[in-house]
């Protein structure tokens, strides 16, 4: 997962309660995310809870 100045800034302004950046910032993860808890949970529908 490579994270970029945008990735950074985003989480900032998470971080300070932006929930336009909150989400933006897990649209923009979620695949990597994704894929990383497909590893570990064989069923999608509980990868993509977790």
């Amino acid at each position: 997962m490579a994270f970029d100045e945008r990735t950074e800034e985003l989480a900032v302004k998470a971080a300070q309660g932006d929930q336009a950046a909150l989400n933006e910032l897990l649209g923009k993860i979620q695949p990597d995310v994704l894929r990383h808890t497909s590893r570990f949970l064989p069923c999608r529908q509980d990868a993509e809870e977790a």
